[in-house]
C-alpha cells in the first residue's frame, strides 16, 4: 500500500527549501500522479532528478511510481538513493519496505517498516505491511500485534481486520478470526476477500451450508473471482449437488484459465458423475498446469483405474508417488493395480511403503496379508492381518484370513 501523495509532498516540502520552478514542477507531478497519469508524472519526475540529483522528494517518487508500474527493483534502488540524501523521511521507509515486500525480501522489507515507525509511530500503513511481513516470516503473534497497531490507530482498517483474522486461523484461534472477517466486512460490506476468508474458515470447521454462502457473498461481491467459483463449487461436491458444483468450476476456469484447483476440482466432480473420460481430461489439464499436482496425478489414476487402463493408471500413480514419496493412499492404489496386472512381489513392496507411511492403514495391511497369503508366505501374512485386526477389529475379511493362514500352519 503506497503511502498518501499529498503527505509525501507535505513532508518534502517541510524538510527542504524548494526552488520555486522544481516546486511548481513537483506539484505538478503530484497532481497528475494522483489522477492516474503515471506515465507523465514519471516523465516529470525524472526530469526534476536530472535537474537536481539531490531531490530526494522527486526521486522518492519516481521510486513510487516505478513500483506502481511493477518494476520493483528498481523503485527499491530509487527510494534507497532518495533515503541516502534524506534518511529522516519516514514515508520513504514505508514504500521502500513495499517495494521490497513484492520482490520477497521480507528480511529487508521489514527493517524498513521498522525505521519507519521508529521515526513516526503512528503510521497505520506501516503497521499494517509490517503485519504482511512479518506473517511472511511465521512471526505470527508480532504480526497480530502490529494489525492491532493499524486497527488501534484507523478503527475503519478493512483490511487489517482481513489480515488479523487469516493470522487468527493459522493460529487456531477461530472464533476470533470469524470475528475479524465479521469486523471487516461490517467496514466494507463488498469485502470479496473477507467473505472468501469466513467461507475458507467455515469449511474448515466443516461448517459446509454456511460456507457456501460466505463464498456466494464473495462472488456477489467480485462477479470475476475465480478463487471463489472454485471454493463454492468444491463445497457443492462436499454436498454432493454436483451438477451445479461442475458449473461453478467450468466458470472458474473461465476466469482463470492457469488456475489448477479449478481443473482438479472439475475432475473430481466429473468422477462423481461417473464421466470419467472427461474427468482425464480435467486432471490432465490441472497437471499442465501445476507439474507437481501429485492428488492431479492419483486422480486421474483412479479414473484410468475405473475406464480398464491399468497400465496408464499405473503410470498415474508413479508419477504421484514421485512426486510425493510420502503419499500412503498413492501406494495402496498402485498395489491394488499391480495385484491386479499379476505383479504380485511388485504389489507387496507398495504396500509395505503405505503401512510404512500410515502405520494405522488396515485396508493395506489387509491386501498386504491376502498377497502374502497367495504367496506361500505364511508367517508374515500371518502378521499382516494380526496388524489389520488390531487397527480395525471389525474387519472381517483380516479375521477370515488370519484363520485360513492359521489352519494351513498348523495342518
Amino acid at each position: 500500500m503506497l503511502s498518501n501523495l499529498k503527505n509525501i509532498l507535505k513532508t518534502g516540502m517541510d524538510s527542504v527549501a524548494f526552488k520555486e520552478k522544481e516546486q511548481a514542477q513537483l506539484i505538478e507531478a503530484v497532481t497528475l500522479h494522483q489522477q492516474g497519469k503515471m506515465q507523465e508524472a514519471r516523465v516529470l519526475y525524472q526530469e526534476l532528478v536530472e535537474l537536481n540529483p539531490k531531490n530526494a522528494e522527486a526521486l522518492h517518487l519516481l521510486g513510487v511510481v516505478t513500483a506502481q508500474s511493477k518494476q520493483f527493483e528498481s523503485a527499491a534502488d530509487l527510494i534507497a538513493g532518495a533515503i541516502a540524501i534524506n534518511p529522516d523521511n519516514p514515508a520513504f521507509y514505508v514504500n521502500r519496505g513495499n517495494a521490497l515486500k513484492e520482490l520477497k525480501q521480507f528480511v529487508m522489507a521489514l527493517a524498513c517498516y521498522d525505521k519507519a515507525l521508529s521515526l513516526q509511530g503512528d503510521i497505520p500503513e506501516a503497521y499494517y505491511s509490517r503485519a504482511i511481513v512479518q506473517k511472511e516470516l511465521k512471526q505470527l503473534d508480532a504480526a497480530l500485534a502490529s494489525y492491532e497497531n493499524a486497527i488501534g490507530l484507523k478503527p475503519d482498517y478493512a483490511e487489517a481486520y482481513y489480515g488479523k483474522a487469516i493470522v487468527l486461523h493459522e493460529l487456531s484461534k477461530t472464533d476470533a478470526a470469524m470475528s475479524s472477517y465479521d469486523q471487516a466486512i461490517s467496514i466494507h460490506p463488498a469485502y470479496a476477500e473477507a467473505y472468501f476468508g469466513r467461507g475458507s474458515l467455515l469449511l474448515a470447521q466443516q461448517q459446509l451450508e454456511a460456507a457456501l454462502v460466505s463464498y456466494s457473498q464473495a462472488i456477489d461481491a467480485n462477479r470475476d473471482f475465480a478463487l471463489a467459483y472454485l471454493s463454492r463449487g468444491h463445497v457443492l461436491h462436499l454436498l454432493g449437488r454436483l451438477e451445479v458444483a461442475l458449473i461453478d468450476c467450468n466458470k472458474a476456469i473461465q476466469l482463470n484459465p492457469g488456475l489448477s484447483g479449478a481443473y482438479y476440482c472439475r475432475g473430481q466432480v466429473q468422477c462423481a458423475l461417473e464421466q470419467f473420460d472427461a474427468a482425464v481430461t480435467s486432471f490432465d489439464m490441472a497437471i499442465a498446469s501445476k507439474p507437481e499436482a501429485h492428488e492431479a496425478y492419483f486422480n486421474r489414476g483412479n479414473a484410468l483405474k475405473r475406464l480398464g487402463k491399468l497400465e496408464d493408471a499405473l503410470t498415474s500413480y508413479d508419477n504421484a508417488v514421485f512426486i510425493n514419496p510420502e503419499f500412503a493412499e498413492a501406494y495402496y492404489n498402485r498395489g491394488n493395480i499391480l495385484n491386479e496386472l499379476g505383479r504380485m512381489e511388485e504389489a507387496v513392496a507398495s504396500y509395505d511403503e503405505a503401512v510404512r507411511i500410515r502405520p494405522d492403514f488396515s485396508q493395506a495391511f489387509f491386501n498386504r496379508g491376502s498377497l502374502l497369503e497367495a504367496l506361500g508366505r505364511f508367517e508374515p501374512a500371518l502378521s499382516s492381518f494380526d496388524r489389520a485386526i488390531q487397527i480395525n477389529p471389525g474387519l472381517l475379511e483380516a479375521q477370515q484370513g488370519r484363520e485360513r493362514v492359521l489352519q494351513t500352519l498348523t495342518a
